[in-house]
């Protein structure tokens, strides 16, 4: 792995305002990849790693931390990314012979963060934190609803319903909240996370590519997914003795 960063660092408005932001290029050969079955007589459940070929990064990243007064701090951050395979040779044959152009695995082109964190001298106090992630595969073959579409029409059953699968997770919004009252013995609080009840899809397995035909295969697939954390809520008590 090769990899060439440069970036800075900054501070303003008599250290309340700090911004940061750097820019990144990463060049692989023989990068380890996670797969999942079927290859060759590994079982759908396990995984194994295979090396691609040739494959780079690039992306960038901002920061900017405000303290517009001592008990306030105010934060955003944002993430911009581009990886591609470029040269990963996978099956002996067929249409996934190759995965050559593909995006690595989660690895989403945008993601950001906004937040708020209050802290005052009575005690009170509280953080707020909402991130996005964009879309991203969560399989290095990047199958899509036209892949699958083909694949159930191969097997003879309907093209329409394997249009409706796809290995590419959508991107979904996330906020977690957290107040408080504390002195020097107890810290009383209620948390939350998921607040806004989203479900998508964290993780998918809805086919995989047989390592010797270089197509879709479904009879070995396990078509299921596993959601982001749920919507849940806490209420907290600490004593210091």
């Amino acid at each position: 792995l090769d990899t060439f960063e440069i970036g800075t660092r900054t501070v303003w408005l008599d250290g309340k305002l700090t911004v940061n932001a750097n820019a990144f290029y990463s060049s692989y050969t023989d990068q380890q990849v996670v797969l999942r079955g079927p290859i060759e007589e590994v079982s759908t459940i396990d995984d194994t790693v295979e090396n691609a070929g040739e494959s780079t990064l690039y992306g960038a990243e901002f920061l900017v931390d405000y303290n517009p007064s001592t008990d306030l701090n105010l934060f955003a951050s944002i993430g911009l990314l581009k990886t591609e395979f470029d040269d990963f040779a996978f099956a002996t044959t067929g249409p996934f012979e190759n995965f050559e152009g593909n995006e690595f695995p989660f690895a989403p082109n945008l993601t950001y963060t906004l937040g708020a964190n209050y802290d005052h001298k009575s005690g009170v106090y509280g953080n707020a934190t909402f991130t996005f992630t964009g879309s991203r595969f969560s399989e290095a073959a990047n199958l899509d609803n036209n892949d699958f579409a083909q694949a159930f029409d191969d097997e003879g059953l309907d093209p329409a319903l394997g249009a409706t699968l796809t290995n590419e997770l959508e991107s979904y919004e996330e906020l977690t909240l957290r107040l408080g009252y504390r002195t020097d013995r107890y810290n009383v609080f209620v948390a939350g996370t998921n607040l806004l009840g989203v479900e998508e899809l964290r993780n998918n397995a809805f086919g995989t590519v047989n390592s010797e035909t270089g197509e879709v295969d479904l009879r070995d697939s396990s078509l299921s997914g596993l959601l982001i954390r749920p919507r849940s809520f806490r209420i907290g008590v600490e004593v210091n003795f």
